[in-house]
Order: C-alpha cells, then structure tokens, then sequence
C-alpha cells in the first residue's frame, strides 16, 4: 500500500505556478470588466484607466495590442475592437 502514496511535496512548486497564473487571469478579467463598464473604448480611455496597473510601465501604447497579463487588448483606429487572450 505505501507504494502507491505520492510524495506531494514535488508538486509543491506546480501548485503555486498554477496559483499565480489563476490571480494573473483573475487580474485580467477584473481589468477588462472596468474597462467595459466604464465604456472605455479610445486607446486613450483604455490608457488612462490602466496607467495604475502594475505593468503599465512595460506597455506600449503605440502600437495596436496592448499586453495584460494573460491577455491583450486589440485596438484598430485607436478604439477597441476586441479582447483575446495571449497565444
């Protein structure tokens, strides 16, 4: 019967990943539902209420996708077209 027991303990480091990727899509959920609340379509809306997130250092608002975490928000003419999750 021992034979069959699992040592958890090398799951250790799975579990807490998985814990982070789970608060990381949570965080992007919760974004872009303020962002849908508030009616935010304009890159510059969409900027403004993400200047307080904690990677708004490392997006880029030049360019025509915009990086969450787990997630990326699609503009085209500088309003919002879509929300698509990283591939």
């Amino acid at each position: 019967m021992e034979d069959r027991l699992w040592d958890l303990s090398r799951f250790d480091g799975a579990s807490v990943s998985l814990e982070e990727s789970y608060a990381d899509t949570d965080a992007d959920l919760r974004t872009v539902a303020e962002i849908i609340n508030r009616a935010c379509r304009s890159k510059a809306e969409v900027e403004r209420l993400l200047s307080r997130h904690r990677l708004y250092g490392y997006m880029d608002f030049e360019t025509d996708t915009i990086g969450l975490e787990k997630m990326v928000l699609i503009f085209e003419n500088d309003t919002l077209k879509a929300v698509a999750e990283y591939r």
